[in-house]
Protein backbone atom coordinates (compact mmCIF):
# COMPACT_ATOMS: atom_id res chain seq x y z
CA UNK A 1 0.00 0.00 0.00
CA UNK A 2 0.95 3.60 -0.98
CA UNK A 3 1.95 6.11 1.54
CA UNK A 4 -1.18 8.55 2.42
CA UNK A 5 -0.59 11.55 0.94
CA UNK A 6 1.24 14.67 3.48
CA UNK A 7 -1.21 17.44 3.80
CA UNK A 8 -0.62 20.63 1.88
CA UNK A 9 0.51 23.64 4.43
CA UNK A 10 -1.98 26.01 1.96
CA UNK A 11 -4.57 23.08 2.98
CA UNK A 12 -4.28 22.95 6.54
CA UNK A 13 -6.81 23.43 9.18
CA UNK A 14 -7.80 26.62 10.72
CA UNK A 15 -6.51 27.52 14.32
CA UNK A 16 -9.68 27.19 15.75
CA UNK A 17 -10.07 23.62 13.77
CA UNK A 18 -6.53 22.50 15.23
CA UNK A 19 -7.66 23.87 18.55
CA UNK A 20 -10.57 21.39 19.00
CA UNK A 21 -8.16 18.79 17.66
CA UNK A 22 -6.22 19.34 20.51
CA UNK A 23 -9.38 19.74 22.75
CA UNK A 24 -9.94 16.19 21.18
CA UNK A 25 -6.58 14.55 22.09
CA UNK A 26 -6.67 15.94 25.13
CA UNK A 27 -10.14 14.09 25.73
CA UNK A 28 -8.69 10.83 24.48
CA UNK A 29 -5.39 11.32 26.74
CA UNK A 30 -6.79 11.71 29.67
CA UNK A 31 -9.52 9.03 29.19
CA UNK A 32 -6.82 6.52 28.23
CA UNK A 33 -5.00 7.49 31.53
CA UNK A 34 -7.73 7.58 34.32
CA UNK A 35 -8.74 3.67 32.81
CA UNK A 36 -5.79 2.90 33.19
CA UNK A 37 -5.34 4.78 37.13
CA UNK A 38 -9.00 2.76 38.15
CA UNK A 39 -7.84 -0.23 36.78
CA UNK A 40 -4.79 -0.40 38.15
CA UNK A 41 -6.15 0.61 41.59
CA UNK A 42 -9.13 -2.27 41.24
CA UNK A 43 -5.95 -4.86 40.34
CA UNK A 44 -3.81 -3.28 44.03
CA UNK A 45 -7.29 -4.09 45.83
CA UNK A 46 -7.64 -7.39 44.59
CA UNK A 47 -3.97 -8.81 44.88
CA UNK A 48 -4.16 -6.97 48.21
CA UNK A 49 -7.10 -9.37 49.37
CA UNK A 50 -5.91 -12.32 47.71
CA UNK A 51 -2.69 -12.14 49.46
CA UNK A 52 -3.83 -11.91 52.72
CA UNK A 53 -6.51 -14.45 52.75
CA UNK A 54 -4.20 -16.75 51.39
CA UNK A 55 -1.63 -16.03 53.78
CA UNK A 56 -4.27 -16.05 56.43
CA UNK A 57 -5.92 -19.43 55.37
CA UNK A 58 -1.95 -21.08 55.18
CA UNK A 59 -1.22 -20.28 58.58
CA UNK A 60 -4.40 -21.28 60.17
CA UNK A 61 -3.88 -24.98 57.92
CA UNK A 62 -0.28 -24.97 59.62
CA UNK A 63 -1.62 -24.67 62.75
CA UNK A 64 -4.27 -26.93 62.73
CA UNK A 65 -2.53 -29.48 61.08
CA UNK A 66 -2.01 -32.77 63.42
CA UNK A 67 -4.91 -31.21 65.71
CA UNK A 68 -7.28 -33.36 67.02
CA UNK A 69 -10.86 -33.12 68.28
CA UNK A 70 -13.03 -35.64 69.72
CA UNK A 71 -15.89 -36.69 68.51
CA UNK A 72 -18.41 -39.27 70.30
CA UNK A 73 -15.46 -39.29 72.83
CA UNK A 74 -13.02 -40.51 69.96
CA UNK A 75 -10.14 -38.60 69.22
CA UNK A 76 -10.51 -37.47 65.40
CA UNK A 77 -7.61 -35.45 63.25
CA UNK A 78 -8.32 -32.26 62.09
CA UNK A 79 -8.40 -32.17 58.23
CA UNK A 80 -7.05 -29.33 56.61
CA UNK A 81 -6.57 -30.30 53.38
CA UNK A 82 -9.31 -28.63 52.04
CA UNK A 83 -8.42 -25.03 53.10
CA UNK A 84 -5.55 -25.09 51.42
CA UNK A 85 -7.12 -26.22 47.86
CA UNK A 86 -9.44 -22.60 48.47
CA UNK A 87 -5.41 -20.99 49.25
CA UNK A 88 -4.76 -22.76 46.09
CA UNK A 89 -7.66 -20.70 44.64
CA UNK A 90 -6.79 -17.80 45.82
CA UNK A 91 -2.88 -18.06 44.20
CA UNK A 92 -5.04 -18.92 41.37
CA UNK A 93 -6.83 -15.75 41.10
CA UNK A 94 -3.76 -13.50 41.90
CA UNK A 95 -2.10 -15.32 38.66
CA UNK A 96 -5.17 -14.70 36.68
CA UNK A 97 -5.83 -11.15 38.10
CA UNK A 98 -1.26 -10.36 36.97
CA UNK A 99 -1.96 -11.80 33.51
CA UNK A 100 -4.96 -9.80 33.16
CA UNK A 101 -3.89 -6.64 34.05
CA UNK A 102 -1.27 -5.88 31.42
CA UNK A 103 -3.57 -7.18 28.81
CA UNK A 104 -5.75 -4.79 29.87
CA UNK A 105 -3.42 -1.94 30.23
CA UNK A 106 -2.05 -2.46 26.26
CA UNK A 107 -5.77 -3.06 25.21
CA UNK A 108 -6.30 0.40 26.46
CA UNK A 109 -3.23 1.87 24.77
CA UNK A 110 -4.20 -0.26 21.57
CA UNK A 111 -0.80 -2.42 21.79
CA UNK A 112 -2.91 -5.56 21.19
CA UNK A 113 -2.64 -7.52 18.05
CA UNK A 114 -5.96 -7.50 16.15
CA UNK A 115 -7.93 -10.76 17.31
CA UNK A 116 -6.94 -10.44 21.13
CA UNK A 117 -8.28 -6.96 20.46
CA UNK A 118 -11.48 -7.63 19.39
CA UNK A 119 -11.79 -10.30 22.19
CA UNK A 120 -10.66 -8.04 25.12
CA UNK A 121 -12.92 -5.38 23.53
CA UNK A 122 -16.03 -7.35 24.71
CA UNK A 123 -14.87 -6.96 28.43
CA UNK A 124 -18.37 -4.36 30.21
CA UNK A 125 -17.15 -1.61 30.76
CA UNK A 126 -13.08 -1.49 29.88
CA UNK A 127 -14.13 -2.89 26.38
CA UNK A 128 -17.33 0.02 25.78
CA UNK A 129 -15.00 2.79 27.17
CA UNK A 130 -12.08 1.64 25.18
CA UNK A 131 -14.21 1.37 21.94
CA UNK A 132 -15.75 5.02 21.87
CA UNK A 133 -11.81 6.05 22.40
CA UNK A 134 -10.69 4.04 19.13
CA UNK A 135 -13.71 5.44 17.32
CA UNK A 136 -13.00 9.04 18.17
CA UNK A 137 -9.41 8.21 17.10
CA UNK A 138 -11.09 7.30 13.76
CA UNK A 139 -13.57 10.07 13.26
CA UNK A 140 -10.91 12.51 14.48
CA UNK A 141 -8.95 11.19 11.59
CA UNK A 142 -10.97 11.06 8.78
CA UNK A 143 -12.44 14.67 9.67
CA UNK A 144 -8.79 15.93 9.35
CA UNK A 145 -8.64 14.56 5.97
CA UNK A 146 -12.33 15.47 4.92
CA UNK A 147 -11.31 19.18 5.82
CA UNK A 148 -8.11 18.69 3.34
CA UNK A 149 -10.31 17.66 0.62
CA UNK A 150 -8.83 13.68 0.91
CA UNK A 151 -10.66 11.00 -1.07
CA UNK A 152 -11.89 8.71 0.94
CA UNK A 153 -9.73 5.84 -0.06
CA UNK A 154 -6.63 8.35 1.34
CA UNK A 155 -8.42 9.05 4.68
CA UNK A 156 -8.56 5.43 5.35
CA UNK A 157 -5.46 5.07 4.60
CA UNK A 158 -4.35 7.66 6.70
CA UNK A 159 -6.88 6.34 9.14
CA UNK A 160 -4.99 2.98 9.37
CA UNK A 161 -2.01 4.55 10.47
CA UNK A 162 -3.66 7.65 13.48
CA UNK A 163 -5.88 4.75 14.80
CA UNK A 164 -4.07 2.54 17.62
CA UNK A 165 -6.61 0.33 17.84
CA UNK A 166 -5.27 -3.14 15.74
CA UNK A 167 -8.59 -4.65 14.48
CA UNK A 168 -9.86 -0.45 13.14
CA UNK A 169 -6.28 -0.31 11.76
CA UNK A 170 -6.75 -3.39 9.87
CA UNK A 171 -10.41 -2.50 8.65
CA UNK A 172 -9.36 0.79 7.83
CA UNK A 173 -6.37 -0.72 5.24
CA UNK A 174 -8.74 -3.11 4.15
CA UNK A 175 -11.46 -0.54 3.15
CA UNK A 176 -9.04 1.38 1.19
CA UNK A 177 -8.41 -0.97 -0.90
CA UNK A 178 -11.91 -1.19 -1.34
CA UNK A 179 -12.89 2.08 -2.16
CA UNK A 180 -9.89 2.28 -4.47
CA UNK A 181 -12.11 -0.96 -5.84
CA UNK A 182 -15.11 1.06 -6.62
CA UNK A 183 -16.85 -0.36 -3.01
CA UNK A 184 -19.01 2.52 -1.88
CA UNK A 185 -18.42 4.05 1.41
CA UNK A 186 -21.77 3.08 3.06
CA UNK A 187 -21.05 -0.52 2.46
CA UNK A 188 -17.64 0.10 3.72
CA UNK A 189 -18.62 1.92 6.81
CA UNK A 190 -21.16 -0.95 7.56
CA UNK A 191 -18.31 -3.71 7.80
CA UNK A 192 -16.86 -1.61 10.71
CA UNK A 193 -15.53 -4.00 13.73
CA UNK A 194 -16.77 -1.68 15.78
CA UNK A 195 -21.06 -1.82 14.83
CA UNK A 196 -22.01 1.03 17.10
CA UNK A 197 -23.17 4.79 17.01
CA UNK A 198 -22.06 6.53 15.62
CA UNK A 199 -20.30 4.66 12.81
CA UNK A 200 -23.02 2.83 12.91
CA UNK A 201 -25.25 5.53 12.10
CA UNK A 202 -22.53 6.95 9.42
CA UNK A 203 -22.89 3.98 7.15
CA UNK A 204 -26.96 5.60 6.67
CA UNK A 205 -25.58 9.50 6.45
CA UNK A 206 -22.73 9.56 4.27
CA UNK A 207 -23.60 9.32 0.82
CA UNK A 208 -22.42 10.29 -2.79
CA UNK A 209 -24.45 13.10 -3.11
CA UNK A 210 -23.80 14.97 0.09
CA UNK A 211 -21.39 17.97 -0.48
CA UNK A 212 -18.16 18.89 0.92
CA UNK A 213 -19.77 20.93 3.41
CA UNK A 214 -22.44 18.32 4.66
CA UNK A 215 -19.89 15.58 4.39
CA UNK A 216 -17.49 17.79 6.85
CA UNK A 217 -20.56 18.93 9.24
CA UNK A 218 -21.31 14.68 9.13
CA UNK A 219 -17.93 13.93 9.93
CA UNK A 220 -17.52 16.10 12.86
CA UNK A 221 -20.30 16.03 14.63
CA UNK A 222 -19.71 11.95 14.36
CA UNK A 223 -15.99 13.07 15.61
CA UNK A 224 -17.45 15.28 18.71
CA UNK A 225 -20.04 12.48 19.26
CA UNK A 226 -17.22 10.27 19.71
CA UNK A 227 -15.55 12.04 22.36
CA UNK A 228 -18.73 12.94 24.15
CA UNK A 229 -19.27 9.25 24.44
CA UNK A 230 -15.72 8.45 25.73
CA UNK A 231 -16.00 10.62 28.58
CA UNK A 232 -19.80 9.56 29.36
CA UNK A 233 -18.43 5.68 29.08
CA UNK A 234 -15.53 6.64 31.35
CA UNK A 235 -16.96 7.81 34.32
CA UNK A 236 -19.25 5.13 34.90
CA UNK A 237 -16.69 2.42 33.86
CA UNK A 238 -14.54 4.15 37.14
CA UNK A 239 -17.79 4.28 38.79
CA UNK A 240 -18.21 0.21 38.32
CA UNK A 241 -14.87 -0.25 38.84
CA UNK A 242 -14.34 1.64 42.51
CA UNK A 243 -17.13 -0.42 43.48
CA UNK A 244 -17.41 -3.95 42.22
CA UNK A 245 -13.41 -3.78 43.04
CA UNK A 246 -13.38 -2.58 46.14
CA UNK A 247 -16.70 -5.05 47.14
CA UNK A 248 -14.84 -8.13 45.45
CA UNK A 249 -11.81 -7.27 47.52
CA UNK A 250 -13.89 -6.71 50.54
CA UNK A 251 -15.86 -10.01 50.31
CA UNK A 252 -12.12 -11.88 49.45
CA UNK A 253 -10.83 -11.03 52.43
CA UNK A 254 -13.59 -11.24 54.79
CA UNK A 255 -14.39 -14.91 53.45
CA UNK A 256 -10.71 -15.72 54.27
CA UNK A 257 -11.10 -14.16 57.89
CA UNK A 258 -14.28 -16.12 58.74
CA UNK A 259 -12.35 -19.68 57.50
CA UNK A 260 -9.12 -19.26 59.16
CA UNK A 261 -11.65 -18.10 62.70
CA UNK A 262 -13.63 -20.70 62.63
CA UNK A 263 -11.41 -23.35 62.10
CA UNK A 264 -8.61 -21.36 64.57
CA UNK A 265 -11.49 -22.41 66.83
CA UNK A 266 -10.98 -26.15 65.62
CA UNK A 267 -7.56 -26.38 66.37
CA UNK A 268 -7.83 -24.39 70.23
CA UNK A 269 -10.46 -26.85 70.97
CA UNK A 270 -7.97 -29.52 70.01
CA UNK A 271 -4.91 -28.06 72.30
CA UNK A 272 -7.42 -27.81 74.84
CA UNK A 273 -8.74 -31.57 74.40
CA UNK A 274 -4.81 -32.99 73.67
CA UNK A 275 -3.77 -31.59 76.96
CA UNK A 276 -7.08 -33.23 78.86
CA UNK A 277 -6.23 -36.70 77.48
CA UNK A 278 -2.74 -36.36 78.39
CA UNK A 279 -3.56 -35.68 81.68
CA UNK A 280 -5.86 -38.60 81.72
CA UNK A 281 -2.67 -40.60 81.00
Amino acid sequence: MSESPELKPSNRPSIAVEAEFEIWQNVRSETRRRLTGAVTIGYLYLLAALAVGGYLMVTVAGVCESGIILEDWEPVEIEMGWMLQIAWFYAGLAIAATIAYPLILLLIFGKLPSELSRFLNSIPFIGSTVRAVSMADFCQSIYRCVLNSLTFGDAMARASKDVRDASLRRWSADSSRRLAAGQSLPSVLAMSPMREQPIAALSALVRDELSSEDTRRVWHQAASQCHSLAISRLRRTTQFLSVSCMLVSALLAAFAVLMSAVFLGYALRGISYGGFLSGLM
